[in-house]
């Protein structure tokens, strides 16, 4: 895939949806569960993985 796209909930627990088109982020989405993982969403809608 070209991107990556995720249903992310905020501190407020709110709905939000966010994209990446990191490669390797994308190809371990295909691999394991995220579900329940901590991840950053940016001002353009763009996630990453915290602690990764």
């Amino acid at each position: 895939p070209a991107k990556g796209h995720a249903a992310c909930l905020t501190a407020a627990g709110e709905r939000v949806w966010a994209n990446t088109d990191n490669a390797a982020l994308i190809e371990d989405m295909t691999q394991r569960e995220f579900c329940g993982l901590a991840a950053q969403v940016d001002s353009h809608g763009v996630f990453s993985l915290l602690g990764a």
